[in-house]
Parts: C-alpha cells; sequence; structure tokens
C-alpha cells in the first residue's frame, strides 16, 4: 500500500503513457516507486518483488553468466555549486575515492539547500556526501544470468515456492571462480514456452 502524498497536475492535454513516467512532473517522478502491469491492470508500488532467498550457484543452477561493467556514466569527481541573487559560490572539485585513467566531473546545484550564500568549505561538504549517497566512481555492473528455474525441477517440487524467481525479485549470484558473489534484480525474464 503507498501512502506518498504529494501535488499532482496535468496542465496541458497528455497521452497516459507521459503521465505515467518518462517526463517532469509524471507520476514516477512526483510519487516515485515502480508500476507492475498484469494485461488489465496497473498498479504502482512501492517496490516491485522480494527476496526469497533463491540463490543461482555456479555448478548448481547456473547455465550463463555475462558481465558487463560500464565506465560511460562514472564520473570522478564532483563540484556542488550555490546561485542566488548575491552571485554564484561553487566548491573545488571532490574526487571520488580509487585511481581513474581520466577525468569527468559532474556539477550538482546545490541551491535548493540553502537559502542564503553557503561557503565552500560547506560546499564541499555538501559535495562529499552526494558522492557517498549517489556512488560516483562505482561503475555500473550488470549481469545476464541463466539459470534453471529449480522450482520447474522434479527434485525441487516440495519446495517449488522457496525456488522461484519472479520480476523484481532480488536473487543472489555466486560464481567463486570470477569473484562474483552479489545480489541482483531480476529485471527481465526469458522463458522458453517448450
Amino acid at each position: 500500500t503507498r501512502t506518498t502524498t504529494a501535488n499532482f497536475s496535468v496542465n496541458v492535454p497528455s497521452s497516459i503513457w507521459s503521465l505515467m513516467g518518462g517526463q517532469r512532473g509524471s507520476l514516477l517522478d512526483v510519487y516515485g516507486g515502480e508500476y507492475t502491469f498484469d494485461g488489465y491492470n496497473i498498479t504502482l508500488e512501492n517496490h516491485v518483488g522480494s527476496d526469497r532467498g533463491v540463490s543461482v550457484r555456479y555448478g548448481v543452477n547456473m547455465t550463463d553468466l555475462e558481465q558487463d561493467a560500464s565506465c560511460a556514466d562514472c564520473y570522478t569527481g564532483v563540484v556542488a555549486y550555490w546561485s542566488g541573487e548575491d552571485g554564484v559560490v561553487y566548491s573545488p572539485v571532490v574526487s571520488a575515492a580509487g585511481t581513474y585513467g581520466y577525468v569527468k566531473i559532474l556539477s550538482v546545484d546545490m541551491s535548493d539547500k540553502w537559502e542564503e550564500m553557503p561557503t565552500v568549505a560547506q560546499l564541499s561538504a555538501a559535495a562529499s556526501t552526494y558522492i557517498t549517497a549517489n556512488n560516483i566512481g562505482v561503475p555500473k555492473v550488470s549481469w545476464t544470468v541463466g539459470f534453471v528455474p529449480l522450482d520447474m525441477t522434479e527434485e525441487y517440487k516440495d519446495v517449488a515456492m522457496l525456488e522461484r524467481a519472479d520480476l523484481g525479485d532480488t536473487v543472489s549470484v555466486k560464481f567463486e571462480k570470477l569473484g562474483v558473489d552479489a545480489s541482483a534484480r531480476v529485471n527481465a525474464i526469458e522463458w522458453n514456452v517448450l
């Protein structure tokens, strides 16, 4: 059950899809959450799926693992700035932890955090907090995992509900040889109808 309260308005004629998400002021932008679709109903949930303790392991039920780490949107530091009637003030570059072979700086507008012009030290502290809260400097890693759904096998028929992974669920992925020991959300499922 969602309990988020916020003002939502539609000022110009718009399609329902654009009002649901993908633009500033949409339902997702205002209320947050995730959608579920069942063919007839659309529900806005706080979080889709759950962690049922399902584990995908090399040598047990894993059939394929592809890992992709992308540094395309990986920033190496942050410059925080404040802009108001009194002028503009900005922090020096606050670097993310780590060593990089390139420099990519993200500028972050902190004008809504202070009524009056902040000090450079305040902006630097806000930039450091932003780096930690938003995982700046951490590459985005995604996995494509193929596995045998154990809930559909004869050996696991008595505990099938414990081994079922649905869209949005969190599963643990373990492949010791590659050093993969992480939790991942199921964001797509491909079924072989045969």
